[in-house]
Parts: C-alpha cells; structure tokens; sequence
C-alpha cells in the first residue's frame, strides 16, 4: 500500500500543475485519482461509485437518461431537465447551469453525512 502513495507522490513532484489542473477542473479526473488511491485501501469501484453525491442536468440535445435506472445505480440528489441550452449549456444556458450547479450543492449540503 506504501509504493502505491509513495508513486502518487513522485506524480505530484516531477508534474505538480498537471496533475493540479486535472484535479480542479475534472470532477471525473479527480474520482479516479480517488478511486485508484481507495482501491490501494480496500475499497472497490461499485462502493466508490455508488456513494458519491450526484447531480443531472439534461439540456435539450443531450443523450437521454432513464431516470429509474439512473437512481437505481447511483446516488441521485438532484435532477433537471431544461427546455433550453444545449450541449454546451455553459455558453448556450450559463443562467440555467450556475442555478443547477448551485442547487445540486445545496441539495449535497443538505444530506447528512453519513448517507454522502
């Protein structure tokens, strides 16, 4: 368990940015950095997976989710769907994504912390 951190380390020595811009812009480059250092603790991918906090927006264009299998696999605290905006919803909708970002944050902060 001891090499796996200690090569996490020599990652963020030898390419600190790189890895730190990775880690601050990509909600799904920061779960698997977290997901392989759980791994090396025990814990597996469905037990990571289904216990983070997530939040969906469906803009119009954009593939449809099936709501029921959706919630059945992971843990859903937020969920909209928008009659406008687009794939790009941050340039097309930037109302409609900042109220949906911030309403998914409060839904998460509203959650106790032992069922996040």
């Amino acid at each position: 368990m001891r090499c796996g951190l200690a090569q996490g380390g020599v990652v963020q020595a030898q390419q600190p940015q790189t890895l730190a811009h990775t880690l601050a812009d990509s909600p799904v480059g920061l779960l698997g950095w977290n997901a392989q250092a759980m791994h090396e603790h025990g814990l597996d991918n469905d037990a990571i997976l289904t216990t983070v906090a997530v939040g969906v927006a469906r803009f119009p264009g954009d593939l449809p989710s099936i709501r029921v299998f959706s919630e059945h696999h992971h843990n859903i605290v937020s969920w909209n769907e928008y009659d406008r905006g687009g794939h790009y919803a941050a340039q097309d909708a930037p109302d409609l994504l900042a109220h949906d970002i911030r309403e998914f944050f409060t839904a998460v902060r509203s959650v106790p912390s032992n069922r996040q």
